[in-house]
């Protein structure tokens, strides 16, 4: 309950003893002493000195002379008198108090009477304080059922709103405790706890998939592994056996066997390494100059296996990662010279963001045009060749690190082409595009 209720109920008491004094001021009655007056302002018919029902409520009136001395007969109760009541009686005004008469309290005007002195008007506020005390009870029992349901509303919305976080809450600790990643939660709803939920499950995928590929790496990695070694082992046990017995030529040709078994090797456990790491992404991004990078790994090569590299750029800028760009560059111009033994120029063309390679070996056949860029592949061609598989993996890896991916096709006049497209803007996309659609993505 407010003050407000409590000022209006006041201010409602004192309107009717100011309508109930205006009402006492026009009946000549009044200068003769003073009846009582019902509830609704008119005279009673009742004996002054009776006590009043209890069920109807009456106004106690008096009236004073200007000496401020109690006129006539005595009304219900008698009211009382102060300093402030005389002075009303001898100069006129008024003035509204609440008083005490025999414990009970009331709510009294004092105001000029029309024929002199002054005419008190009391009401006994035990109805309105009864009233009050009632309001009280109801905004005390509203309140308490209020906060009830209130509290049991939020209880069910925060229940619907965590059921989804204890779930996931649920989840994750049994993915910490068991290690298992196929723990989805289900998503019911599209409020934040929904998106919480299905961010999750996206994220327990993303793990599944790296698990896999992790597993299918380490197996393939075994399996490459398991070729040179056990050839480098046959070697080696061949040395031990024959001992001074062999021939120098056979010697050195199981020597170089070794060596060149232990440079495979080394090559498929550092492309294992850039692989099974993805140091890659920890490279900073900057601006860089395909065609630069193009030229660097070119001069690399022609300075290692003295094949010309002819290069047709356009000189374009654009953001990546140098180091491994030129990773990528290094090994589509090494693929080119290892199947291309006519010794012709190998042929790069760069424009953008993409970057083709082409040499005039044998071409790819239709069975491996698929598959060229799968981790561990070797074609029937490549089985006799020196290399790990991983070289154009890895391409395909760092072109999809760059919001792009690696192409192959076999090209109209002969040869292979092999390269990679960053999706960046670049003049001629379109015949870029047209060629890339004509190989695979393998």
């Amino acid at each position: 309950m407010t003050a407000r209720v409590v000022a209006d109920l006041g201010e409602e008491v004192d309107t009717a003893l100011q309508e109930t004094a205006r009402v006492a001021n026009r009946d000549v009655r009044f200068e003769r002493g003073s009846p009582a007056i019902d509830r609704f302002g008119g005279l009673s018919s009742r004996n002054p000195v009776q006590s009043p029902s209890p069920h109807i409520e009456l106004y106690s009136v008096q009236r004073l002379d200007a000496d401020g001395k109690i006129v006539g007969p005595a009304s219900f109760v008698s009211l009382p008198i102060d300093a402030g009541d005389v002075d009303v009686a001898r100069h006129g005004g008024s003035s509204v108090r609440t008083v005490h008469v025999d414990g009970t309290p009331y709510r009294m005007l004092t105001t000029a009477a029309a024929g002199g002195g002054a005419l008190q008007v009391a009401r006994e506020l035990t109805s309105t304080e009864s009233l009050l005390n009632s309001l009280r009870n109801r905004y005390a029992v509203l309140s308490v059922v209020v906060s009830a349901a209130a509290a049991a509303i939020g209880w069910v919305i925060a229940r619907r709103s965590t059921r989804s976080l204890m779930r996931l809450t649920a989840a994750v600790e049994d993915v910490g405790a068991t290690g298992r990643l196929d723990m989805a939660v289900g998503v019911e709803r599209g409020d934040e706890a929904g998106r919480l939920a299905a961010a999750f499950n996206g994220m327990l995928s993303a793990l599944t998939r790296s698990r896999e590929q992790q597993q299918q790496l380490i197996q393939d990695a075994g399996h490459e592994l398991r070729t040179p070694l056990t050839s480098m082992r046959t070697n080696v046990a061949l040395l031990k056996r024959g001992g001074g017995r062999m021939s120098p030529e056979a010697t050195q040709s199981t020597i170089d066997d070794l060596d060149s078994e232990l440079g495979e090797l080394t090559s498929l456990f550092n492309e294992l390494v850039e692989l099974a790491t993805d140091s890659r992404d920890e490279e900073p991004q900057q601006d860089v100059s395909l065609q630069r990078i193009v030229e660097r790994a070119s001069a690399r090569l022609e300075r290692r296996t003295g094949r010309t590299v002819l290069i047709d750029g356009d000189g374009g800028i654009l953001t990546g990662r140098p180091v491994a760009l030129e990773r990528a560059v290094r090994n589509l111009l090494d693929n080119a010279a290892k199947f291309d033994p006519t010794g012709y120029p190998i042929e790069v063309t760069v424009r953008g963001g993409h970057v083709e390679v082409r040499d005039r070996g044998p071409g790819i056949s239709a069975n491996d045009v698929a598959h060229v860029f799968d981790r561990f592949y070797r074609s029937d061609l490549a089985r006799n060749q020196p290399g790990s598989g991983l070289g154009l993996a890895i391409v395909a890896d760092i072109a999809a690190a760059h919001g792009g991916r690696a192409f192959a096709f076999n090209h109209p006049e002969g040869g292979a082409v092999v390269g990679f497209d960053l999706g960046v803007d670049r003049e001629g996309s379109d015949a870029s595009s047209a060629a890339s659609d004509r190989g695979g993505g393998g």
